[in-house]
């Protein structure tokens, strides 16, 4: 991973106190939402135009249908959109390696305070919650905590997670090969049985005619 600043990381830590275990997560962080939303705000003012040209009802009842549609699509996208977990995303995920990102965020599929990153944010805060030390302290410590962690005690989590996932495809592939080999014994053994007695009752046909 590239070196992160004293300021990235505790941004970092700051965001993932400011998410929930039950925040919901965009992959399109909310852009769809916001586009839907622009391309309905035209629509809006044409047919505010035509309404009050024409001040008939049907582009009356339109209005009443996109404007707020309209409105709440924006603001979902915006709130998508601030998401923390989306923030650090799209502001720190290039700092990080494929591997690193699946590792420390779960690709950024689940909110930040529920990834391996963010159990380690709360367990460095707890590390020090038997101190004397002040909140200013803690907070110092738990940066200097997060910062070594990066530098020095990732590299070799990542080296081991690798390796798991390796392991992991491995036995995955292994099990799919046994998997296809039942399939397959299994299937020559019903087409022998088959065969055997097809064979069985076409020797005794012949057999009649002579």
């Amino acid at each position: 991973m590239e070196k992160l600043s004293k300021k990235e990381i505790e941004d970092i830590i700051d965001k993932r106190y400011r998410t929930h275990s039950g925040d919901e997560i965009s992959k399109d962080n909310g852009i769809l939402s916001l586009w839907i939303s622009g391309l309905m705000f035209p629509i809006v003012l044409l047919n505010l135009y035509l309404l009050i040209k024409y001040e008939e009802g049907i582009f009356f009842l339109l209005f009443l249908i996109i404007f707020p549609a309209g409105i709440i699509s924006g603001l979902i996208g915006f709130r998508k959109y601030c998401s923390p977990t989306g923030i650090v995303r799209r502001k720190y995920g290039k700092h990080f390696s494929e591997i690193e990102k699946k590792f420390l965020f779960e690709n950024f599929e689940i909110p930040l305070c529920e990834t391996v990153l963010g159990i380690k944010i709360q367990n460095f805060w707890e590390e020090t919650s038997k101190t004397d030390f002040t909140h200013e302290m803690r907070q110092k410590a738990q940066y200097s905590r997060l910062k070594f962690y990066f530098e020095r005690e990732l590299p070799e989590e990542i080296r081991k997670y690798e390796e798991s996932e390796r392991k992991k495809k491995a036995a995955e592939y292994e099990e799919q090969r046994i998997r296809k080999e039942k399939r397959k014994k299994e299937k020559d053994r019903i087409e022998k049985q088959f065969e055997e007695y097809m064979e069985q009752y076409s020797t005794e046909l012949e057999t009649e005619k002579n």
